[in-house]
């Protein structure tokens, strides 16, 4: 199996990353709010790096902003289907997230942060949203389960009954 993985940086000003001349630490940015790393990665096909390098140029072509305005579109398509709001009259809402996952659970009925819920709900649809593409292959276990090249199941794709659970929760929400 060939496999190939590229990626570069697009934001206001370029970036060009060449590892051989500079460690990666040196372009870690503590106020990236307007760049973009673009991955492309490839598997088998006839060349899957040259497939990669050229499937990256044509997107990086498009420019942060045109890429930002595509993917809020493509994103607001789905996601806007479904919302969920649990508002917390005892302030929950006002933490950050780190400190909202730290407070303590008391396995008592009453939820403390509901708005927590809605926060793991947008999450989960993000995140379901973003691993299954339209023209991609599905979301599925890979992960922590399989930490190497050779997962136990070979790595492959079949319909058993974890790759229908990985979608039940988002066909209730569209």
């Amino acid at each position: 199996v060939a496999f190939a993985a590229c990626a570069v940086a697009v934001g206001p000003e370029p970036i060009i990353l060449d590892l051989q001349e500079k460690p990666l630490e040196t372009y870690v940015s503590r106020s990236a709010s307007d760049t973009t790393v673009l991955l492309i990665a490839g598997v088998t096909g006839n060349d899957p790096e040259n497939e990669c390098l050229d499937r990256l140029v044509k997107a990086a072509s498009l420019g942060y902003t045109e890429l930002k305005r595509r993917r809020d579109y493509d994103m607001q398509q789905t996601l806007a289907k479904a919302t969920l709001s649990l508002h917390d009259t005892r302030g929950g809402d006002t933490l950050n997230r780190i400190e909202r996952l730290g407070q303590a659970c008391d396995n008592a009925t009453t939820i403390k942060d509901p708005g927590l819920f809605a926060l793991a709900f947008r999450h989960a649809r993000y995140l379901l949203w973003s691993s299954s593409r339209q023209d991609s292959l599905p979301a599925n276990l890979q992960g922590v389960w399989a930490d190497g090249l050779r997962a136990p199941w070979n790595g492959d794709y079949h319909l058993n009954i974890n790759l229908q659970m990985t979608y039940w929760a988002s066909s209730s929400s569209n």
